[in-house]
């Protein structure tokens, strides 16, 4: 995986859930792609957007593992 972008998630991070979408300081948006749920409360944490072939995923700091999602703006 390479490193596509790196910004900030704007405003409150509440975790992962279904079909949310994650907007950056930059201003694109992205989907969570899969159905993945957890909780973890950060304020507008470092996020990179990694691209493998034609997959991203986005990286939240103080998360371990990236999630796949997809751009919606």
């Amino acid at each position: 995986m390479v490193v596509y972008l790196q910004s900030k998630i704007k405003g409150a991070f509440e975790g992962w859930n279904p079909h949310t979408i994650y907007e950056l300081k930059n201003g694109t948006k992205w989907m969570l792609s899969g159905h993945k749920h957890s909780s973890k409360s950060l304020n507008s944490p470092k996020a990179e957007i990694l691209r493998d072939g034609d997959d991203y995923y986005l990286k939240v700091a103080r998360i371990e593992k990236p999630e796949k999602v997809h751009r919606v703006e």
